[in-house]
This record gives structure tokens, C-alpha cells and sequence, in this order.
């Protein structure tokens, strides 16, 4: 079994991304919520999955599930360090220093050779060894990149996107409003072959510079969204916010019916599409795709993004 833990800032959305992570890889499942964390079984590995998240930090093998008191002997004479959680809540120390206890090695902060994730749900002990780690993103936040623009999207987002569209590695993946490339970085980065564009050439001269200066690639084009062709696994997609600069002067839902039509004229049977939108009734545009899910980010104060993920059935 697999303890993937998420990012609390948004456990919906994690959830989402991780299942739509799987699905992408092609790893077959069961799964149990629990709280920030979600429990694995799958039936082929799901790390290929897994390592492709932007909004979970960790992940365990879980070797032990059982009463806290039996907890088993994983460090094996290693420096180890333990983290810990109990649910819904409760003494995290109190748990660690229970698990520490009971392993051989010596705990080390600085320098462990095993972190171990211990998850107390109810009176049953999960137990199992880190087997991944989200990377950071901080070289490639927005302000590091040579062209930034305000509304540059976080790479956490921008992978979640991606991972909405389920698109596999290998697969196309189109991006009609790319902006500064953010999208694009991290479907290039998963393996997966890229197709941005955007009606302003500063943009995509731009983007071609953010995806060069990290030694990637994406296919890149001056476009209006009705101009787009070809066929595409999946789109994932930052829409504008309704400036008359990022819409060109058009009106925002004239804009975006377009886009929706483009959408299901380019995706493959079957292929989905990741949206985000600053105005959720704008979905009410997107027949005839058909909405699967839907979540909401809180961004600051009363302001929402709500993340849709539509799909072409036929």
C-alpha cells in the first residue's frame, strides 16, 4: 500500500490531481480518503504516477498497519527520522516518540538515511518508509524566469493542470492561451509533448525564452484559439481573467465560446480538458463537452479560480 500526503491547502484538489495522475499513467487502484492523506492499492506501481503530482509532498510505503504499541523495527540500525500524524487530530511528538522508540537506529534531523511517515488513524498505526518527495519549485516560480508577466501561474498549478488533463506521457497536450509558458514548462518537464499559443506574439516569444532558459521544448505558435489545429490527448489551460488586453479587446464569453468549440474540435475521443477560469458561470458555454469535475481555490479574500476538467465523449 501507498500513504500519499497531500498539501493542505487544498486536499480536494490533491485528491482530484492524484487520481487523475493515475489514470494518465494507466495504474489501476482502490484508494481510501484519510483527512490530507490518500491509501493506495494498486495493481502496478503507482510512483510514475505519483512523481508527477505538484500538490502532495510525500508518499510512504506502508509496511506496518496495526495497534501503535506493535510498531515494528524499520530503521534497522540506520539514522532515521520520523514524521508524524494523527488523525483527526491528537499528539504528533507524542506519536513520533512512540515510533522512534521502537527502531533501532539513532533519530538524526540533519542527516537520516530513512524518513519514516507515521499516520495514527482512529487506533490503527500506519507506518512506512518515505519512497518519494516532491521536489521544490523554486527555480522555476515565476520571478525566476526571464520573462515574467503579473498573472503568471505557480508551478504546483500549473502541473495540477496538466495532471487534470490526464494526458500520459508521450501524449499531446495543448495549451491555446499559453501565456508565459508556465503550463507548458511542466507538461515538457512530465515527459509529455507540448503544443502552446497565444494571440500576442510577446507571449510566446516569451514563453519560448522561459522554456529555453530550463533546456526545454514545446512546439510554439502566434494563434488566435479559433485558429488552432490538429489533434490533441488533452488541453490544459489557463483562460484569461477578461482583460480587454488578454482578450484582445473581444468580449470575454464571445471569447471563450469560441474556445470551448475549438476544444471539442481538436481533443481526441475520450481526451479531456483542464480549465481554469476566474468566472465559473463562463462553463455554462462549454456544451457540447461535457463537465466532469469541478473545485475552487481560494486565491485571496472573496476571489475564487475554479479548476473544471470537461471531457469529449464522442
Amino acid at each position: 500500500m501507498l500513504l500519499v500526503e497531500h498539501l493542505r491547502e487544498n486536499v480536494a484538489m490533491a485528491r482530484l490531481e492524484l487520481l487523475s495522475a493515475l489514470r494518465a499513467e494507466g495504474v489501476q487502484c482502490t484508494w481510501a480518503f484519510l483527512g490530507p492523506f490518500t491509501l493506495l492499492r494498486c495493481q502496478s506501481d503507482p510512483l510514475p504516477a505519483v512523481g508527477r503530482l505538484g500538490m502532495s509532498k510525500r508518499a510512504a510505503e506502508v509496511e506496518y498497519a496495526g495497534p501503535p504499541g506493535n510498531a515494528p523495527d524499520l530503521a534497522k540500525g540506520r539514522a532515521f527520522l520520523v514524521s508524524s500524524s494523527v488523525l483527526p487530530r491528537g499528539d504528533r511528538r507524542r506519536l513520533a516518540a512512540r515510533v522512534a522508540e521502537a527502531q533501532s537506529g539513532e533519530p538524526s534531523f540533519s542527516s537520516p538515511e530513512l524518513l519514516l511517515k507515521a499516520v495514527l488513524v482512529g487506533e490503527i498505526l500506519l507506518l512506512g518508509r518515505v519512497v518519494w518527495e516532491r521536489e521544490s519549485f523554486a527555480h522555476r516560480e515565476p520571478h525566476q524566469r526571464p520573462f515574467r508577466t503579473p498573472v503568471s501561474m505557480k508551478p504546483k498549478y500549473a502541473r495540477l493542470l496538466v495532471n487534470l488533463s490526464a494526458v500520459p506521457r508521450g501524449g499531446r497536450l495543448l495549451d491555446p492561451f499559453c501565456g508565459a509558458g508556465s503550463i507548458l514548462i511542466e507538461a515538457a518537464l512530465m515527459g509529455i509533448e507540448a503544443h502552446g499559443s497565444d494571440r500576442d506574439p510577446r507571449m510566446v516569444e516569451g514563453a519560448r525564452e522561459n522554456l529555453e532558459a530550463l533546456g526545454l521544448k514545446a512546439s510554439l505558435e502566434v494563434a488566435d484559439v479559433g485558429e488552432v489545429e490538429g489533434e490533441y490527448d488533452g488541453i490544459a489551460t489557463d483562460a484569461p481573467y477578461g482583460r480587454s488586453s488578454s482578450t484582445g479587446g473581444e468580449p470575454l464569453r464571445s471569447l471563450m465560446r469560441r474556445a470551448f468549440a475549438t476544444f471539442h474540435r481538436v481533443l481526441r475521443p475520450g481526451g479531456r480538458a483542464a480549465v481554469a477560469l476566474g468566472d465559473e458561470s463562463l462553463l455554462a458555454l462549454s456544451d457540447p463537452l461535457v463537465e466532469l469535475y469541478r473545485v475552487h481555490q481560494r486565491v485571496h479574500g472573496s476571489l475564487e479560480r475554479t479548476y473544471s476538467v470537461l471531457a469529449r465523449l464522442g
